[in-house]
């Protein structure tokens, strides 16, 4: 990344973005559910979870800018937890925790959800937690052509890091492509697949290439 001067510009966007979009959640969660941040699940401390969290690399940034706030690490690599336990002892953060195993595993309750570099239906699992606890989330989706896979019914996405599930769950448990009901009834399948393919595509960092 230090080597490439637009990828750390693109990057530094990315994480700006990312807790521009936050504060806008956090700032209107005093109206959501739960009634004010007051009333948090510790005392006024929200339970902020970024599934998929790697080592850390976007949310350890926004933990040490909102210190008011508990912050959990879901990642099934643990050589992606221990670079993000160092950096959190090092930069001495005592609002951050890690938890180990696959997302769809993740048993806590939480007030809020991130997620931000999980291919394919990972994003939508991490969603679908979120709804399950009735809590806000931030999510960016990914490498959306990656949900042929599941839809193919593999247990996660291949070569992707496993960081969603480690197995095949139930048929009540799986995601159903398209989402939305009623585009459901609009597209077949192999449609649909030809659209999140077109939506993992960008025109680069130079206009002109």
């Amino acid at each position: 990344l230090a080597h490439d001067p637009r990828r750390v510009d693109h990057k530094r966007w990315q994480l700006e973005s990312l807790f521009v979009a936050l504060s806008y959640v956090l700032a209107h969660h005093r109206t959501d559910v739960r009634n004010s941040l007051d009333e948090g699940t510790d005392g006024g401390k929200l339970h902020i979870v970024d599934f998929g969290s790697g080592s850390g690399n976007s949310v350890l940034a926004i933990a040490a800018l909102l210190p008011s706030h508990n912050f959990t690490l879901v990642e099934a690599c643990e050589n992606d937890l221990s670079i993000a336990r160092r950096r959190i002892a090092s930069a001495a953060l005592q609002n951050v925790k890690v938890w180990h195993g696959d997302l769809a595993d993740f048993p806590e309750t939480f007030d809020l959800g991130l997620a931000t570099h999980l291919c394919g239906e990972g994003t939508d699992l991490a969603q679908a937690k979120c709804i399950e606890q009735g809590a806000a989330f931030v999510l960016t989706p990914c490498c959306l052509g990656m949900i042929k896979h599941v839809l193919e019914g593999c247990s996660r996405n291949r070569g992707v890091s496993a960081n969603i599930r480690s197995k095949l769950p139930g048929e009540g448990l799986r995601l159903s492509y398209p989402r939305s009901d009623w585009l459901q009834r609009q597209m077949e399948p192999d449609l649909y697949l030809q659209l999140v393919r077109l939506s993992d595509c960008n025109s680069g960092s130079d206009a002109s290439s």
